[in-house]
């Protein structure tokens, strides 16, 4: 029976240990906030991607030190000779794998796909930045040349823009009182921003 203990003490502190995970893990809960420059976003992307990978290596690495454990004293409670004995050790480490591991199980699973998701909505940033790059050097060869011919920039000269975060743009309901208020965030988050005109 201690020696199953000892197995349970090991499952719990493997627990703790993925569940240390977890505020970082809901740092990435909200959007990211991608600066407007091309290099500072570069930049981000890097930071963002290393910390991902470094959060996604240590919750697998404790997930499969937890199974291990669990996967030991199953083997351990097997090894006994008497079922009576095998069963009543089996039924306390299924006790205790469900006070905690199965859920915290599920949880690292889930947090495992939000990080996926996460990488890929990082990735989708990067290759937009760099076909938006080269789109740019393209148009910038071929504006140069219809520049020098009739003296005007094209449209396709102007700064290269980054995706920006999605705006929660306040609704109006209807009531007179409440226009103005509505009015002074929508203007200033949408009418007077000149780089949502076209």
């Amino acid at each position: 029976m201690a020696e199953i203990q000892v197995f349970k003490t090991k499952i719990t502190n493997a627990c703790t240990l993925l569940r240390s995970n977890e505020p970082e893990v809901m740092q990435f809960n909200q959007r990211f906030a991608f600066p407007l420059q091309i290099e500072e976003c570069k930049a981000y992307i890097r930071e963002k991607t290393a910390l991902l990978n470094h959060l996604a290596r240590s919750i697998n690495a404790t997930k499969q030190f937890h199974d291990a454990c669990v996967k030991e004293a199953i083997e351990t409670i097997n090894g006994r000779q008497e079922h009576k004995e095998r069963e009543k050790l089996m039924l306390d480490l299924n006790k205790h794998l469900e006070a905690d591991s199965n859920i915290l199980e599920i949880s690292a699973i889930q947090w495992l796909n939000k990080i996926d998701f996460r990488k890929e909505e990082l990735l989708q940033q990067d290759s937009l930045i760099t076909s938006s790059q080269h789109n740019h050097s393209v148009a910038s060869s071929h504006s140069s040349c219809q520049e020098w011919s009739n003296g005007t920039m094209a449209p396709q000269e102007r700064n290269v823009r980054v995706r920006r975060p999605l705006l929660e743009v306040p609704t109006f309901a209807g009531s007179y009182m409440e226009f103005n208020a509505f009015w002074s965030v929508f203007q200033s988050l949408i009418h007077s921003d000149d780089d949502l005109s076209d």
